[in-house]
């Protein structure tokens, strides 16, 4: 019940951190900050404790963390990801592979993977690495996209075809087919809250929502969609 597909973009013949390399060179798979702070809020990471970004891309989630006293680490199978978040940042970065994480068991207070473990060749043995390196009070925050989000279900309706965001591999599911997923792999679900798009945090991300109006509409929607609708999970 999962769609999945590999790109027909310009990096499909490339290995996964070959494509990655490619994708992160060229900026490709930043976010905003509100997007961020909106995982770091709803994770409740308090100063102090420890927390591991798997697919940490160039860490701006790091940058965010030290600034709240977290101690915050990073794992990005790219390189040049790891190379740009270790310049910047004051967190610890390493480049490797989610689905073999080189730390030891119940390293981790908190553990956070967002919009990664769809693009995973074995999604399962990811959550079941962040399962395995969360400490056993710890909490992992896991955000997935929504096979029939309403965006996704006016792009289909359009386009005739699921939306490729240019990753080697892309998987959509519902709602409970992630809870599913996620719960055969050693985690239990503790709460499950919808993404559309966060408040934005800076004056900045207000002007660009303001010059964006489908963003806007967006905004505006993200509290008052059904869950089922949301855009991720």
């Amino acid at each position: 019940r999962v769609i999945e597909f590999r790109t027909h973009r310009d990096i499909k013949d490339l290995t996964a951190s070959a494509a990655y390399e490619h994708l992160h060179s060229r900026g490709e798979l930043g976010q905003l900050d509100s997007y961020y702070l909106w995982a770091l809020r709803k994770l409740d990471a308090r100063p102090g404790r420890s927390l591991l970004d798997v697919s940490c891309g160039i860490g701006r989630v790091i940058d965010l963390a030290v600034e709240r006293g977290i101690i915050a680490h990073g794992i990005d199978i790219s390189l040049e990801a790891v190379r740009q978040g270790s310049s910047r940042s004051g967190g610890r970065f390493l480049q490797g592979d989610a689905q073999r994480l080189p730390f030891g068991d119940e390293s981790f207070d908190y553990v956070l993977n967002l919009g990664s473990i769809e693009h995973y060749e074995q999604p399962a043995i990811g959550i079941a690495e962040m399962a395995r390196v969360v400490r056993r009070e710890g909490l992992v925050g896991i955000l997935v996209p929504n096979a029939y989000s309403l965006l996704h279900t006016l792009y289909v309706w359009r386009n005739g075809t699921v939306f490729d965001d240019s990753q080697p591999i892309q998987r959509y599911a519902t709602r409970h087919e992630w809870v599913k997923l996620i719960e055969a792999n050693d985690l239990t679900i503790v709460a499950t809250v919808r993404y559309n798009l966060a408040t934005p945090s800076t004056a900045k991300e207000r002007r660009w929502i303001l010059s964006r109006p489908a963003k806007l509409a967006r905004l505006l929607l993200a509290n008052v969609l059904p869950m089922d609708l949301a855009d991720c999970f």
